[in-house]
């Protein structure tokens, strides 16, 4: 974003009408607007709203549960972006609302107006507050490594992700590219995104990347996030959260690569986070950063994540989410280095990182459950207090894969048994496939094989015995009135005969009475007729 003259403003205007829309079509935008408005911190009873313009003025946001009725005035402030080489130094005016007493569970509708200019009038922008902890269920958003440029990648995953609907919005660092400088903030993050970020809350973790500009001041000065660090100096570089039944963790692995911090920091983070982690009351623990603990691609580790697995360990949480390596990565469950069922305290670890930045290699390690160098998003939702489930999303809404956790009830290692039933079959927990023969343990159970056995193959089914239809559903006999094993022209004239009386009885009556009338008549002789002339066929 520039205000460095008519032509650069007219671009700016023209593209925040147009990106984060797929087809470009939207309402028109007041003149006077620069950043589209995006929501930050949404809790149970506030919610705060940003925007940016050209031009100072009165500013407000109007909202209501039925149509923007009430008014709120925003505090507006005169920015200047810091110098950074090759960039000149843009100036406007950035604009904070912070709506409160609202409505746990709601949805709001919203509109934002500066200098008496409505500038998202028709856009029917709107906002859902947190349900609180007693909502089971909760939709997230995750993906991690994506502003590139807003190429064809990044655009095309950006569309699938609108093809859903989530309650907030995680990223696992490195924001935007190459060097996370103001610039390109605006253009690959708040301009490909602003669709979805008008409308629900995003809270991202900090990425190499987004260090690489004045120690991410430019990432530090676009989002509203907690401010509940220990210190000024880490304020907002991590950070938790509570949303819905979920009590969430933003840590800066960027410190633990002895680059970005010192021993200081890691321990004031690292304590900080004990406790925290300690005074939560939440029914599940999500914890996410850029750098992940367990690699399984090619980039190589350059980060120690001891000071803090221990800590996350301990207090049990329910999943690590990751970023850094280009790919999509789960592990088996993990603790203290090496898999461990999930009853015992072992953690999944999930990398995403490809929400459209580049790809890197798979490297699968011993730990490494599945991994895929796609492009990809995590639909990551919570089901009930006992699970949580996602999909992994690429191009054209395509799921890559997916997930279950099941607390009350885990599959340490996802073959279709669950822990309780490896015990019962002896198998082990920790391995999709026991006994080495190419098949689940699951899928050897449910066709009735040996899952320890690798010499045990599936029994071979047997075939379901297929019936020869009959257009006379109520034929029931077979038409031979003398019982010779065979149905022709003789049985019809028998049935004929007895039918007229013209003989006693048949040798099988019961047969002669093909349609089961209970009387052996012409019908019946008509029927076997057309059986000979093979015009239906007897049951």
């Amino acid at each position: 974003m520039r205000v460095i003259g008519a032509i650069a403003l007219l671009f700016l205007v023209v593209g925040v009408l147009a990106a984060g829309s797929k087809t470009g079509e939207t309402a028109t935008a007041g003149t006077n607007l620069l950043r589209y408005p995006y929501v930050q911190q949404v809790t149970m009873t506030s919610a705060i709203i940003v925007w940016t313009t050209v031009a100072d003025g009165s500013s407000f946001v109007r909202y209501g549960a039925e149509g923007p009725s009430t008014s709120v005035p925003a505090t507006s402030e005169f920015f200047v972006e810091p110098a950074i080489p090759d960039e000149e130094s843009p100036s406007y005016f950035v604009h904070v609302a912070m709506l409160e007493e609202l409505v746990p569970g709601t949805t709001y509708e919203y509109t934002i107006e500066t200098a008496g200019e409505e500038l998202t009038s028709g856009h029917g922008l709107s906002f859902r507050t947190d349900g609180g902890p007693t909502e089971t269920e909760l939709s997230v958003l995750v993906f991690g490594d994506s502003g590139d440029g807003g190429n064809s990648n990044q655009l095309g995953i950006r569309n699938a992700m609108l093809d859903r609907e989530f309650d907030l919005a995680l990223h696992t660092g490195d924001v935007v590219y190459i060097d996370g400088t103001y610039q390109q903030l605006e253009d690959y993050f708040f301009t490909v995104y602003r669709e979805m970020i008008s409308r629900i809350p995003f809270y991202p973790s900090l990425g190499n990347h987004d260090y690489v500009t004045l120690n991410a001041q430019p990432y530090l000065d676009g989002f509203y996030l907690p401010e509940n660090a220990p210190s000024v100096a880490s304020s907002e570089r991590y950070y938790s959260f509570d949303y819905g039944p979920v009590h969430f963790v933003a840590l800066d692995t960027e410190i633990l690569t002895g680059s970005r911090g010192d021993a200081a920091q890691v321990d004031e983070m690292a304590a900080w986070l004990e406790d925290d982690l300690a005074s939560t009351d939440q029914g599940w623990t999500f914890v996410y950063f850029h750098r992940p603990a367990y690699s399984s691609s090619n980039v190589p580790v350059l980060h120690d994540t001891q000071r803090i697995m221990p800590i996350l360990e301990q207090a049990k949480v329910d999943i690590i989410l990751a970023g850094h390596e280009h790919v999509y990565a789960r592990t088996l469950p993990i603790k203290e280095g090496a898999p461990e069922v999930i009853g015992d305290g072992g953690i999944v670890h999930v990398t995403t990182g490809g929400g459209g930045r580049g790809r890197h290699l798979c490297e699968p390690q011993s730990y490494t459950a599945i991994c895929l160098r796609e492009f990809h998003f995590l639909d990551l939702d919570i089901i009930d207090e006992c699970r949580l489930t996602f999909d992994v999303v690429g191009f054209e809404a395509a799921v890559l894969d997916h997930f279950e956790l099941d607390r009350c009830d885990p599959d340490s290692d996802s073959d279709g048994l669950t822990d309780a039933e490896e015990a019962v079959h002896e198998t082990d927990p920790l391995n999709v496939d026991s006994d080495g023969d190419g098949l689940s343990d699951g899928a050897e159970v449910e066709a009735g094989s040996d899952p320890t056995d690798p010499l045990s193959p599936p029994p071979t089914p047997t075939p379901t015995p297929t019936m020869t239809p009959t257009p006379l559903s109520l034929l029931i006999l077979t038409g031979d009135a003398n019982c010779s094993g065979t149905v022709d022209s003789i049985d019809a004239a028998l049935i004929l005969q007895a039918s007229a009386q013209l003989v006693d009885s048949v040798r099988c009556p019961l047969n002669a009475d093909v349609n089961a009338s209970g009387t052996i008549d012409s019908v019946d002789a008509a029927i076997v007729l057309q059986a000979v002339a093979g015009l239906l066929l007897l049951s």
